[in-house]
């Protein structure tokens, strides 16, 4: 794909990948599980292996513009990464991402909250 293709693509991609999850996305999900049992793990490992997958799909369409990624990101993408491999055991990597996470999230929620009330033509907050 080109480019210019997958500057494209993009937009689509973003309004078509990560969808609505069709009908079944209308239905209860914590009524649905008794908590706790088989069922409820195997229902959240499902909605994780959904948006891993949902990702991959955007990674495989803007796979083209690796050749864009500021290095300071790309190192930091690196640097995250091995923080969450360094846990011994799973608790330790969740704690690992969970701070990933917010540390982005806390990066990235002012941008995001400004360009969405810009976007739904509000006075920024």
């Amino acid at each position: 794909m080109s480019h210019h293709d997958t500057y494209l693509a993009i937009p689509k991609a973003l309004a078509v990948i990560p969808g609505n999850g069709g009908a079944r996305g209308l239905t209860a999900k914590l009524t649905s599980v008794e908590v706790g049992s088989p069922d409820s793990v195997y229902m959240v490992a499902t909605f994780c292996f959904d948006l891993h997958r949902r990702l991959q799909y955007l990674a495989k369409i803007t796979r083209t513009l690796a050749e864009h990624i500021p290095p300071e990101i790309a190192r930091e993408m690196i640097a995250d990464d091995e923080a969450i491999k360094a846990g011994a055991g799973w608790r330790e990597r969740a704690e690992a991402a969970e701070r990933i996470m917010l540390r982005l999230h806390g990066e990235l929620s002012e941008d995001w909250e400004r360009e969405l009330r810009r976007a739904a033509g509000l006075p920024a907050s």
